[in-house]
C-alpha cells in the first residue's frame, strides 16, 4: 500500500509452512529459515512497485525462523526517495496473535534486513549472457552426494531446495546449472526469481575449494541486484570471486539469455548459537521483568486497600536496623512501634484498635557484616513466614493491610545492584502469600531516601508490589522481550561444564543438548547420588558415545568444602568455563501450612549451592553462569511460597553478579511438561489448573530452544514460560492475577463506584442476579454457581458429578484447590471470605448456605422469623389438641412465662412487656385462652 502523506510503501504478508510448504525444505541446523534469496525476492518486488527495481544493497541482520505451527507476520517497508532516488528498504517480522500484540511495541518487531532500492542505473550496460554451455575450458565437478555432505554441516535441504544439477570450474570461477523440482515448476512464474532456484545456485559455494565442503555459510549481503527477466524455472549461473567470501553472479535462463546480475554477494559463517538466537518458539519466548514508574492515578492492579493512606493509625512491628520507623513518622502518620509480633499481639488482645497499616521492616544491619548469607536468608525467611501466618490466621486483621518493607532487595533495572541478598527470598515468599490471600499484604522495597517516605502513602493505595527510588515509585509490569545484546559467547569445547543436580531429568536433557548442539566435550555432572542415581550409567554411555568426556560424581553441593574439593578435581587443560545450577527440591504446601522445615528443605539446595558456586568461581574467567530458577518466585505461585522464596534469591544473585561484571543469567522457568523427580507429585488436576491459568507446560524441545537463546544473552534475569493470554484474560475475570501480568490483559473497566458498598462489582452483579430470584430459586441458583466453581477448580467440564452433600475432600478439593476456590468465590461474590472457608463449610451445600446467608442477611433474618412462626404454629397445634393433667399444665405455663420474659428482656418491646406482665399474673386456663386468641388455628 502507498502510505498517506508520504511517498513510502508498506507491504504486509504472512508466511507459514501451510501456505508455503516448500519452505520446510530449507532447514539450517534444525530450524526452518526463510532463505536469504527470499529477502532478495521481497526487495525486488517491493522496489518494482515503487519504481525502484534495482536492489542497490541489502544486508541480512538476523535469520527469520518459520515456526512449525502457525504463521509469521512479515512487513516490507520502502521509504521516500532521497535526492539521488535511493529509497530505504527494510524487512521485519513477528509472531502474530495476542501475545505478540501485548508484548511488542513499534520496536518489538524483529528487523531481518535493511538496504536500499533505486531505479536501474543508467550506466549499467548490457548484462552478460551464458549462451555457450557448458562453458568453454571449464572442468566438470561431480555433485553426487553433495546434499548428504551439506546435511553433515547443518544444511537439511529437502527436495524443493535440491535443485543443483551440474557444476563446472574454470580456475576460481564456478558455473552451475540449476532447476526447480517438478512440484514447483508451475508456481515458478509467480516469482521474479524463485527463492529455491536462486538458493540452489549458491549451493555450489560448498565446492569452492576442490570438492571439500567449506564451513557452513549463508548469504550476508547483496549489492547491485538487477533483474532482466522473470519466471525462470531453469538457470545457468557464473560465480566469480571478488575476494574472500564475496562473489559476482551472472545468471541466465536455459537459452543463455540474461535473467539477473548481482555485482557482489557476500557470505558469512553461520553457527548453532546464531540460529538459536533467532529461533522463535511460538507463544513461549523469553521475557524479562520491566519496572515502570507508577503515576498518581495508576490503579491497574485491581487492588482495593483500606481507606486512604495517611489516615488512621499505623504500626511498625519488629527489628528496625535502618530506622524505617523514622521515615514512616515523617509522613505525618500516627505511628505505634512494637519490638516484635508478640508485643503487637498482646496489645491487640488488651483492646488496642487494629491499625490500618502494619509495617514490618526486613533489612540487614549495615553495621554488621553478614558472614553466612545462606543462614541469614533462611533465618529472615522463617521470621517472615511466622509473621505472615500470624497475620493471615486472625480474621481481626482482615480489614487492615500488612506491609513488608525491604531495602535494596530487588533491582528495578539490570544494572542496579542488590545489596541485601539475605532478604531477597521474602519477595518470592510474599508474592505467593499475596496470590493465596489477595488484598491482605503489600510488598515494598525502599531506598530509605526521605523523598521516598514522603511518596509512600500514595503507593499504598495502588499496587501490591512497589520499589521506591528517590521518591519515585516503580512497579513490576508485563514481561517484555529482552533487548538485543552483544554477540554471544559460544560454548567452549575445550572447557569443562559443571551441571549441579546433574543426574536429574532436566540436567540429563541439557547435557545431551549441549553435547549434540553446542559441541560440549567435557561434562562434570554432580548430584547427591552421583553414579548411583537412576539412569546415571545409561546417561554416561550415551554422552560418551556422542563424543564427550563425562564425569558423574556424588557431591553435596550445599557443603562449601565438598564443592571446593569437586572444583579442584577439574584438570587445568580443561578449565571450568560454564556453570549450570539445576539442583533443587520441592515441598509444596499452602502458606498457612508451611513450616520452618519446609523452608530448610527447599531453600538449602537452591540458595546454599548458588552462593558457594558464586564465591568459589568468581575469580575464574567463566563464559556462562546459569541458574535454573522458577517463575513461581516472580508470579507468586500458590502452594509454593518456600520454592518461590528460594528462586527469587537465585534471581537476585544473578543481578548481583551482573553488576560486578561477572557472567550470570537466572532463567525463571515455567513448568516443563516432562515429569521429573521434582514434579512427579503433580496430577492431572494440577496440570489443568496451570493450563487454565494461562501457563501450560513447556515441551522439552521448547525448553531447550529457550536455553539456547538464554546462552546468547547477558541479561541477568529471563523468564521462560508459555503464556496463553486468552486463558489469562478469562482467569483475570474470576480471580486476582499476578501484577506482572496486568498489562498483558485488558481487564474490564471498573465502575466509578461498586454496586455494593462492601463488595466488588463482580460480587454486586452476582448479588443482583440472585436477588431477582425467589427465595427457593435463589438458593438453588447459588448452589449451581458453587458446584460449577468447584467443578472448574477440579478441572471437570461439567458440574454434574458434584454432589452437594459430599465432603469437599472426597470430591478432590485439597488445600491448594481450596485456596483457589476461596479466591474464586471471593472474587465472584465480593465477600471477604475466611481462610478456613472450606474447613468450616466442608460440603458444596454448606458452602452455598453460608454464602447465601452472607450475601442476603436480610433474607436470612426474614427466613429465621418465618421459621420461628412455623415453630409457634406447631406449638399451638400441640397445646390445643393434646390433653394434660393439672401438673403438666402448670409446668408448661411456667415454661411459656419464662420464655416470654426472656424474649421481652432481649428485645425490650413495649407491647411485649405489657403482655408479659399479663401472662405472669395469669392462670393456666387464661394462658391457653391467650394462645387461642393471639395465634388462632394453624
Amino acid at each position: 500500500m502507498n502510505l498517506a502523506d508520504t511517498d513510502g510503501y508498506l507491504f504486509t504478508s504472512r508466511l507459514s509452512l501451510a501456505s508455503h510448504p516448500w519452505l520446510a525444505d530449507h532447514a539450517v541446523m534444525g530450524s526452518v529459515l526463510l532463505p536469504g534469496t527470499a529477502f532478495v525476492e521481497l526487495a525486488l518486488h517491493a522496489g518494482a512497485q515503487a519504481d525502484s527495481p534495482h536492489v542497490e544493497e541489502l544486508t541480512l541482520e538476523a535469520p527469520l525462523v518459520i515456526p512449525a505451527e502457525g504463521s509469521v507476520q512479515v512487513q516490507v517497508t520502502v521509504g521516500e526517495p532521497d535526492g539521488d532516488g535511493r529509497r530505504p528498504v527494510a524487512v521485519h517480522s513477528r509472531i502474530p496473535g495476542d501475545l505478540a500484540d501485548a508484548l511488542h511495541s513499534a520496536d518489538g518487531w524483529t528487523r531481518h534486513a535493511t538496504g536500499a532500492v533505486c531505479p536501474e542505473p543508467e550506466a549499467a550496460g548490457e548484462p552478460g549472457s551464458l549462451v555457450q554451455w557448458p562453458p568453454a575450458g571449464a572442468t566438470e565437478v561431480g555433485v553426487d552426494g553433495l546434499y548428504e555432505r551439506l546435511h553433515g554441516i547443518g544444511f537439511g535441504y529437502g527436495p524443493a531446495f535440491q535443485g543443483l544439477r551440474a557444476v563446472w570450474r574454470s580456475a576460481d570461477v564456478l558455473y552451475a546449472e540449476v532447476a526447480l523440482p517438478g512440484g514447483l515448476q508451475e508456481n515458478g512464474e509467480a516469482f521474479a526469481l524463485h527463492p529455491a532456484l536462486l538458493d540452489a545456485v549458491l549451493h555450489v559455494l560448498g565446492l569452492r575449494s576442490g570438492e571439500e565442503l567449506g564451513a557452513a555459510q549463508l548469504p550476508f549481503s547483496w549489492n547491485g541486484v538487477s533483474l532482466h527477466a522473470t519466471g525462470a524455472t531453469v538457470l545457468r549461473a557464473c560465480l566469480a570471486p571478488r575476494g574472500s567470501d564475496s562473489y559476482t553472479l551472472t545468471i541466465a535462463d536455459s537459452s543463455g539469455a540474461p535473467v539477473a546480475t548481482i555485482d557482489a554477494l557476500m557470505t558469512r559463517p553461520i553457527t548453532a548459537e546464531q540460529i538459536a538466537r533467532a529461533r522463535s518458539v511460538p507463544n513461549s519466548p523469553l521475557f524479562q521483568v520491566e519496572w515502570r514508574t507508577v503515576t498518581a492515578s495508576a490503579g491497574s492492579s485491581g487492588e482495593t486497600v483500606p481507606g486512604a493512606a495517611g489516615q488512621g493509625r499505623w504500626a511498625v512491628v519488629g527489628d528496625d536496623p535502618l530506622g524505617m520507623s523514622a521515615g514512616l513518622k515523617s509522613t505525618g502518620a500516627s505511628l505505634d512501634v512494637y519490638p516484635d509480633i508478640e508485643a503487637f499481639a498482646a496489645a491487640m488482645e488488651a483492646g488496642s484498635a487494629v491499625p490500618e497499616y502494619v509495617f514490618a521492616p526486613f533489612a540487614s544491619d549495615p553495621a554488621r557484616a553478614v558472614d553466612d548469607i545462606p543462614a541469614a536468608a533462611l533465618s529472615g525467611t522463617r521470621r517472615a513466614l511466622a509473621l505472615l501466618q500470624f497475620w493471615l490466621g486472625d480474621e481481626r486483621y482482615a480489614a487492615s493491610r500488612l506491609v513488608l518493607l525491604t531495602h535494596h532487595a530487588i533491582a528495578t533495572h539490570p544494572d542496579e545492584n542488590i545489596t541485601d541478598l539475605p532478604h531477597t527470598p521474602l519477595w518470592g515468599l510474599t508474592r505467593s502469600a499475596q496470590s493465596e490471600h489477595p488484598h491482605r499484604i503489600t510488598l515494598i522495597d525502599t531506598d530509605n531516601h526521605p523523598t521516598s517516605w514522603h511518596t509512600l502513602p500514595t503507593t499504598l493505595t495502588t499496587h501490591p508490589q512497589h520499589a521506591l527510588r528517590n521518591g519515585t515509585p516503580h512497579t513490576p509490569t508485563s514481561p517484555t522481550t529482552p533487548p538485543p545484546t552483544p554477540p554471544p559467547t559460544p560454548i567452549n569445547p575445550n572447557g569443562t561444564i559443571l551441571i549441579t543436580g546433574g543426574t536429574g531429568t532436566l540436567a540429563t536433557h541439557i547435557a545431551r543438548h549441549l553435547t549434540t548442539h553446542h559441541g560440549a566435550r567435557h561434562l562434570l555432572l554432580a548430584s547427591r547420588s552421583g553414579p548411583n542415581a537412576p539412569g546415571a550409567t545409561q546417561l554416561h554411555t550415551q554422552l560418551t558415545a556422542l563424543g564427550a568426556t563425562v564425569t558423574i560424581t556424588a557431591c553435596d553441593t550445599t557443603d562449601p568444602n565438598a564443592l571446593r574439593h569437586l572444583l579442584n578435581t577439574i584438570p587445568d587443560q580443561h578449565p571450568l568455563t560454564t556453570v549450570i545450577h539445576t539442583a533443587g527440591a520441592l515441598h509444596d504446601a499452602t502458606l498457612t501450612h508451611q513450616t520452618p522445615d519446609h523452608l530448610t528443605h527447599t531453600l538449602t539446595p537452591k540458595i546454599n549451592t548458588a552462593t558457594h558456586l558464586h564465591h568459589l568461581t568468581r575469580h575464574l574467567p567463566l563464559d556462562h553462569f546459569i541458574l535454573f530458577s522458577s517463575a513461581s518466585g516472580i508470579l507468586g505461585a500458590t502452594g509454593q511460597a518456600n520454592y518461590a522464596a528460594a528462586n527469587t534469591y537465585l534471581d537476585a544473585l544473578a543481578h548481583h553478579r551482573h553488576t560486578q561484571g561477572l557472567p550470570a543469567t537466572s532463567i525463571a522457568w515455567g513448568l516443563w511438561a516432562e515429569t521429573s523427580t521434582m514434579t512427579n507429585h503433580l496430577n492431572d488436576t494440577d496440570i489443568h489448573r496451570m493450563t487454565r491459568a494461562g501457563m501450560p507446560p513447556l515441551t522439552t524441545n521448547d525448553g531447550l530452544a529457550l536455553l539456547d537463546t538464554a546462552l546468547t544473552t547477558n541479561t541477568p534475569l529471563l523468564i521462560a514460560l508459555n503464556l496463553d493470554l486468552a486463558k489469562i484474560r478469562t482467569q483475570a475475570t474470576s480471580t486476582p492475577i499476578s501484577p506482572l501480568l496486568h498489562s498483558l490483559v485488558r481487564a474490564p473497566l471498573r465502575r466509578a463506584a461498586n454496586t455494593e458498598a462492601d463488595g466488588s462489582e463482580e460480587g454486586g452483579t452476582l448479588r443482583r442476579r440472585l436477588g431477582e430470584l425467589s427465595g427457593a430459586e435463589r438458593g438453588r441458583g447459588l448452589l449451581r454457581f458453587v458446584t460449577t466453581e468447584i467443578a472448574t477448580a477440579l478441572g471437570h467440564s461439567t458440574s454434574t458429578s458434584i454432589d452437594a452433600g459430599r465432603p469437599l475432600g472426597e470430591l478432590g478439593v485439597d488445600s491448594l484447590i481450596a485456596v483457589d476456590l476461596r479466591n474464586r468465590l471471593g472474587a465472584a461474590t465480593g465477600l471477604r471470605l475466611p481462610a478456613s472457608l472450606t474447613f468450616d463449610h466442608p460440603t458444596p451445600g454448606a458452602l452455598s448456605e453460608f454464602l447465601l446467608t452472607e450475601l442476603f442477611p436480610e433474607a436470612d433474618r426474614t427466613a429465621a422469623a418465618k421459621h420461628v412462626v412455623r415453630e409457634i404454629d406447631r406449638l399451638e397445634a400441640a397445646l390445643t389438641t393434646a390433653e394434660f393433667d393439672e401438673e403438666a399444665v402448670s409446668g408448661i405455663a411456667e415454661r411459656l412465662q419464662n420464655l416470654l420474659a426472656a424474649w421481652n428482656r432481649t428485645h425490650s418491646a413495649a407491647d411485649g412487656a405489657s403482655v408479659a406482665e399479663k401472662i405472669q399474673s395469669a392462670t393456666a386456663d387464661e394462658i391457653f385462652d391467650f394462645i387461642q386468641k393471639e395465634f388462632g388455628k394453624s
